[in-house]
Order: C-alpha cells, then sequence, then structure tokens
C-alpha cells in the first residue's frame, strides 16, 4: 500500500526543513552560550523522580498493587506496568550508561 502525500503537505515539509537549516547554520554563535542553568534545571527534575518523592510514589504503587491483590482485582498486565515504571524510573542512569557505552559515548 502506497502512502499518498498531497502536495502542499510537501511543500509545507521543504519549506520547513529549508528554514530550519537555515537557522541551524545561521545560530552557530548561539551554541557557544553557558547551558548551565539548562542542566541544573534538567539535575533538578531527575532528582524529583529518583529522589525521595520518587521513592514515596513507588512504594505508593507498591501499596496500591497489594491492596488490588488483596481484593481480587490485580491484574497482571497493572502489576507487570508498575514494576516496570519503577524498573525504568530508578534504573536510568544505569540504562544511559548502558547505552552510551556500547554506542561508544
Amino acid at each position: 500500500m502506497k502512502l499518498k502525500i498531497s502536495r502542499p503537505l510537501k511543500v509545507a515539509a521543504a519549506r520547513a526543513s529549508s528554514t530550519g537549516l537555515m537557522l541551524g547554520l545561521l545560530a552557530s554563535k548561539a551554541f557557544a552560550q553557558d547551558l548551565t542553568p539548562v542542566q541544573s534545571t534538567l539535575d533538578q527534575i531527575v532528582q524529583l523522580f529518583t529522589g525521595t518523592l520518587g521513592t514515596s510514589l513507588a512504594i505508593l504503587a507498591v501499596i496500591s498493587c497489594g491492596v488490588l491483590a488483596w481484593v481480587g482485582r490485580l491484574t497482571w498486565n497493572l502489576a507487570g506496568s508498575i514494576i516496570l515504571g519503577i524498573v525504568f524510573v530508578f534504573g536510568s542512569a544505569n540504562i544511559v550508561e548502558f547505552f552510551k557505552g556500547a554506542a561508544g559515548g
């Protein structure tokens, strides 16, 4: 099945890509600026999710699984989603480091 793309959409995509390319070439001086405020904000967000607040939320999620199992309403999909979510949140730094090492970065 061949996907048909309308002419106005092709023109809009061409304009957007050429505009992005021109802005990227013209903004080379902007890349030299200090990104410390952005990095500190992102570090605070990571600390928020992996710190004590994230731990408390994970504990509440496990407690809710226990209550649902207690009343016979726990499904394996829900339990697996909660466990996988906790693994991703708290193992995110290790996961990223693994892929950085695998990619040679």
